[in-house]
């Protein structure tokens, strides 16, 4: 059994759909991770109605494209992007609180409920982290317009590490893993 929360179920209903002819089930549910509340409410839903968690896995990411330079050099950024570059005066600090928000503070919110779950349960469950090659290096060049992401991204996996470390000390039977892949075509949003 397996359970997708999405703010947009419609993939997942969609991709349950094409699943029919194996084994298990995979449920969609509608929830916005950057809800306390919502994410309380649907792990405990998941408890009660499916079973306790034994594997989450962490794939929502946001990002806001946009510089973090001055106005003074607008076009010539805009001149050397080979893609539509987003810039300092383009974005805003609300895109980058969103952008924490989901890639962090999300992330660590279902990351704590799952572990409550775990351990009231007995579970030698796996936390997984689908971080990025960001998370570890920003990349140069005229098309770096990641701004805060790779902040957002570092600070998954310095939380992976946290984490381990908690758990190690804690004598814990949990797994951590902190994914990160390269490049990916996805929507950023």
């Amino acid at each position: 059994k397996v359970v997708g929360l999405a703010r947009r179920i419609d993939k997942i209903e969609a991709l349950s759909k094409t699943l029919t002819e194996e084994s298990g089930k995979l449920y969609a549910i509608k929830c916005d991770i950057t809800r306390e509340d919502d994410v309380i409410k649907y792990f405990t839903w998941i408890v009660n109605n499916i079973g306790p968690i034994h594997v989450l896995i962490n794939n929502a990411y946001l990002m806001k494209p946009a510089n973090l330079t001055s106005k003074t050099n607008l076009n010539a950024m805009r001149q050397n992007c080979t893609y539509k570059c987003y810039i300092i005066s383009d974005g805003s600090s609300e895109d980058w609180r969103r952008v924490f928000e989901v890639n962090v503070i999300a992330l660590s919110t279902c990351t704590r409920e799952a572990v409550k779950i775990m351990n009231e349960h007995g579970i030698a469950g796996h936390i997984v982290h689908m971080n990025s090659v960001h998370g570890h290096f920003v990349p140069g060049g005229n098309d770096n317009n990641l701004n805060v992401y790779p902040a957002s991204k570092f600070a998954v996996t310095a939380l992976a590490e946290s984490l381990r470390q908690e758990l190690r000390v804690a004598k814990s039977k949990i797994k951590i893993t902190s994914i990160s892949p390269g490049f990916i075509r996805m929507d950023l949003d």
